[in-house]
């Protein structure tokens, strides 16, 4: 109790010295808030606005046995096409084993739902609602909750919500419309592939189609994983297959969007450096400051490890008090930096969920208290190594 009065005592006798400190730290932890929480935000957006740009790959049966082609798309890859075959259903298995695959899903080509030379032609294709990564982009809902008898559909279907769709035996509701894409899944109403293969007639309706068939399956790769490298294992590994390769400009931008907070981290770190610099010389002032009161101190009686407890915990205290104060002006920084960058660069932030929030914070705090410790520890051990006598003398 008499410590803690000594050093409070202290932070008020100097307190030009405890309000650089508290500066200081509390300049780090808000940078270092902020810049962790509009990082999170901009990964977060990246990755959401990345699934908008369809599948990396699709795979197809090949248009002659035993022949593996490899061509690319003009666009994003979103719905499979009028199929020249099908595949086997375990194909989706084989392709989650592969090195570098994050997600694969099938979709069947049914039919044409309007062949009218008026309008758009409309198709049905079945897909799986639980591995899809491609439509759901495109709703404002989920699809966890997709029932076998109901369907979405494209804005360029003339469908709205609430409408039917019939087709050999099949009967779907409409639950859903999605969102414009300016590609074919525009015209294309999607139902849940589980419900293909429940209706004897629908099954017929297939042409050579048996069950557990697919005519595609859209692949998204693992972050930081080759299109050229998967392709070759698919050719080695599973053998023959026609694989499309999505637009190499939407690779590119996902690649870009993605890597956005690259360069922030960057500017984290000098930011880091120079505050934790600063802060050491800060606390060298501090002792230099404290020479004569630390000297008299040690020659009362006060043991050298005394002292460099005293000192350090001095700077835990400050650091913890800046720490707390960075978090408030950290918040500050992020609610208006939010709005420079969506005004600025015309993009979107996504805030982080509570659990990442907690994680940010404690991190923010224990960054500011490590750094005004550690930064406090070589001044505080110097001056334990002076001689009582000269810390007075200089002191005076």
């Amino acid at each position: 109790m008499r410590e803690a009065r000594l050093i409070i005592r202290d932070l008020r006798g100097t307190r030009f010295r405890t309000i650089s400190v508290l500066i200081s730290v509390a300049v780090l932890v808000s940078l270092f808030f902020s810049t962790s929480v509009l990082e999170a935000g901009a990964r977060e957006a990246s990755l959401a606005g990345s699934e908008k740009f369809g599948a990396d790959m699709m795979i197809l049966p090949p248009i002659l046995p035993a022949t593996f082609s490899y061509e690319y798309a003009t666009g994003p890859i979103f719905v499979v096409e009028r199929p020249e075959g099908y595949l086997n259903g375990s194909v989706v298995d084989d392709l989650l084993r592969l090195p570098g695959v994050a997600a694969a899903s099938p979709q069947l080509y049914v039919a044409d739902l309007n062949r009218s030379s008026t309008g758009p032609r409309s198709r049905l294709v079945a897909f799986d609602p639980g591995t899809d990564f491609v439509v759901r982009a495109w709703l404002n809902n989920t699809l966890t909750g997709l029932q076998r008898d109901e369907a979405v559909a494209g804005p360029d279907t003339n469908l709205s919500v609430g409408n039917e769709v019939r087709y050999d035996g099949l009967g779907l509701k409409v639950v859903a419309t999605l969102h414009p894409t300016n590609s074919s899944l525009d015209q294309t109403v999607l139902f849940p592939i589980q419900a293909v293969h429940t209706l004897p007639g629908l099954n017929g309706s297939l042409n050579s189609a048996k069950g557990g068939e697919v005519s595609a399956v859209m692949v998204k790769l693992a972050r930081g994983a080759s299109l050229s490298v998967v392709e070759s294992e698919v050719k080695n590994e599973l053998g023959s297959f026609r694989v499309v390769e999505a637009s190499g400009l939407v690779s590119r931008v996902i690649v870009d969007t993605t890597g956005i907070a690259s360069y922030e981290l960057l500017a984290e770190v000098i930011m880091a450096a120079s505050v934790f610099l600063l802060v050491a010389l800060v606390f060298s002032m501090t002792t230099n400051e404290r020479g004569r009161q630390l000297g008299v101190m040690r020659s009362l009686g006060a043991t050298r490890r005394f002292v460099f407890v005293n000192v350090l915990k001095e700077a835990g205290l400050v650091a913890s008090v800046g720490s707390t104060l960075g978090l408030v002006l950290g918040e500050v920084v992020v609610t208006f930096g939010k709005r420079f960058l969506v005004a600025t660069f015309n993009t979107s932030l996504m805030s982080p969920d509570f659990s990442d929030s907690l994680s940010l914070i404690v991190r923010s705090v224990a960054i500011g208290i490590i750094t005004g410790s550690v930064a406090s520890v070589i001044p505080a051990y110097r001056v334990t190594k002076r001689d009582p006598y000269e810390a007075i003398r200089k002191g005076e």
